[in-house]
């Protein structure tokens, strides 16, 4: 082999060596090309930026979806109570004279009236008569419905009252049926034709029914927990429902001189 060709080989040898033992070489100091501490503690800095605002809006949006779909459950629950209290309303029993107590005539008096305070916020009540089919005697009679707003040791409940067998010597005991744990408020006004009052007794009104009630209910969660938060507000709905054999009272016209 020539002197050139030796020389060219013991150049490539060098160059490599020098590349190996250079200290500066990324190949001997790997090192070179990693990130320095400054650079991590910023790379995690910015990593849990992003998580907490990732968290955030995802916490946020969940919170929406159960705020949504609690109105919608509420919305639901709300129209149900709200078709039963407009069936018994529809089925009210023109009420006569000659009744002498609550519940012991077929025509017993219409009457609603607001509950003592510190037992609910608008707490209603509001009994009558209604010919309705009953389910376990397959044939339609008369009851005496009470619709009220209880308070049992802090267990609000809103419920419905059936008096069955009006006739009977002995009145049994009234058969309560409860509508929904989420009423918070039950409120009822009646229309006379003239304007809206706050209570109705035909006894005192020449067994006059109202021409329309106004029925407004408030329900809210049942979890106490989600109760508390500011944006789980309750829902509320009112039906006004006209009676079909209200009596509207005389217009007052004012005396003229």
């Amino acid at each position: 082999m020539s002197p050139a060709a030796n020389h060219c080989r013991l150049e490539i040898a060098d160059c490599g060596l020098h590349r190996i033992f250079n200290p500066q070489s990324p190949i001997r100091n790997p090192k070179s090309r990693a990130f320095t501490l400054l650079e991590l503690t910023l790379a995690l800095a910015i990593a849990a930026t992003i998580g907490l605002t990732v968290y955030a809006a995802l916490a946020s949006g969940f919170r929406a979806r159960d705020v949504v779909n609690d109105q919608i459950e509420l919305a639901r629950e709300s129209a149900v109570l709200l078709d039963v209290v407009e069936r018994d309303f529809a089925s009210v029993v023109t009420p006569a004279s000659s009744t002498t107590s609550v519940g012991t005539m077929l025509n017993g008096p219409f009457v609603g009236y607001a509950l003592s305070a510190g037992s609910t916020a608008e707490a209603h009540s509001v009994s009558f008569c209604v010919l309705e089919h009953d389910a376990k005697t397959d044939r339609d009679d008369v009851h005496r419905v009470e619709l009220i707003l209880t308070n049992t040791n802090g267990q609000v409940a809103f419920v419905r009252k059936v008096q069955r067998n009006l006739l009977a010597t002995a009145l049994p005991e009234p058969e309560a049926e409860t509508l929904s744990r989420r009423v918070r408020a039950f409120n009822v006004r009646y229309y006379d034709g003239n304007g809206w009052v706050e209570t109705w007794d035909s006894t005192q009104l020449e067994d006059r029914l109202p021409v329309a009630v106004s029925v407004t209910l408030e329900l809210a969660p049942a979890d106490v927990k989600r109760q508390s938060r500011r944006d789980d507000r309750p829902y509320t709905a009112t039906r006004i429902i006209p009676i079909a054999n209200g009596v509207p009272a005389a217009a007052d016209t004012g005396g003229g001189g």
